[in-house]
């Protein structure tokens, strides 16, 4: 290396360097071309999520349209053929009235059925003791 001068190694080194700057400008220039190709691919065929889009936007233009009402129907003149017939509401019938014997003989019956099952002490059963046979 000593055997060269200044200037071819200055020429080396910008030969270097420009090598360097043409590849990566190739190689930017392919990857501009590549993305604008897909730019332009997007655009030709369309996907289901664009389709679903204009779908979409169809729908909400149809709706932010308002309704118009319908007509009035014609007043009904014509009778029903079997007219409701106006029955008035049955009264209902009132409960037989008890003496006071009866009375009593029915609330004693209830008091004493109650006392009863007051009256027994519970079952102490234990389920999971032996029983033997």
């Amino acid at each position: 290396m000593n055997d060269r001068g200044i200037p071819s190694l200055l020429a080396i080194y910008f030969g270097i360097i420009g090598t360097l700057v043409a590849g990566a400008g190739l190689g930017l220039t392919k990857i501009v071309d590549a993305s604008t190709g897909l730019a332009r691919h997007s655009e030709r065929e369309k996907s289901l999520l664009d389709e679903l889009l204009a779908t979409a936007r169809n729908i909400k233009q149809v709706l932010a349209k308002p309704v118009p009402r319908p007509e009035p129907l014609a007043p009904i003149t014509a009778k029903p053929e079997h007219a409701a017939s106006k029955v008035a509401a049955a009264p209902k019938p009132a409960p037989p009235k008890l003496s006071a014997e009866a009375r009593d003989a029915m609330a004693s019956a209830a008091f004493s059925a109650q006392s009863q099952f007051r009256s027994r002490p519970a079952d102490n059963y234990d389920r999971h003791a032996v029983v033997s046979q």
